[in-house]
């Protein structure tokens, strides 16, 4: 059961991660920072992974725990152009 809870927790996030792929230069810090969350793709701009697309493309989201911020942050804060931002849920606070 507590697995059970867990999951839900996890899909339900404690916070979303959006990347402006509009803003993106592809300098792949986000990469380098979590390879397991990121890629560079063919047009030259960062990719969310396992996250949800706007229908242009140009917003990739995600909702992720709090087991998970540190990493999401480092990523963010590592974007020369500031395109990946964070919000907590609970209260809608931009942290990045």
């Amino acid at each position: 059961m507590d697995k059970e809870k867990k999951k839900s927790s996890a899909m339900d996030g404690d916070y979303l991660l959006t990347l402006d792929r509009e803003a993106c230069i592809g300098a792949g810090s986000c990469v380098a920072v979590d390879p397991e969350h990121w890629e560079l793709v063919d047009d030259g701009k960062a990719d969310l992974l396992g996250g949800e697309q706007s229908e242009d493309n140009a917003i990739h989201s995600m909702k992720f725990t709090e087991e998970q911020l540190e990493l999401m942050k480092d990523s963010a804060e590592s974007c020369p152009v500031l395109a990946i931002h964070i919000k907590r849920l609970k209260d809608g606070e931009e942290l990045i």
